[in-house]
């Protein structure tokens, strides 16, 4: 789930399907570009939009 590399960071798109977001640095662990976005997968709440805030997904 690789977009692109940019210099010797990798970005990454959240994991949550309906998120527009992009993470750097995945190789911490990380795979949700917020904790809103953590636990709407992890809750099973199912959308059209995402509600994280975060600007890629606000600009919808």
């Amino acid at each position: 789930m690789i977009d692109e590399l940019a210099g010797n960071q990798e970005l990454t798109a959240c994991s949550r399907e309906v998120c527009r977001c992009t993470l750097m640095g995945p190789s911490r662990g990380e795979v949700y570009c917020s904790e809103t976005c953590r636990k709407a997968d992890e809750d099973g709440i199912e959308s059209e939009t995402c509600a994280c805030g975060h600007p890629p997904c606000d600009e919808r």
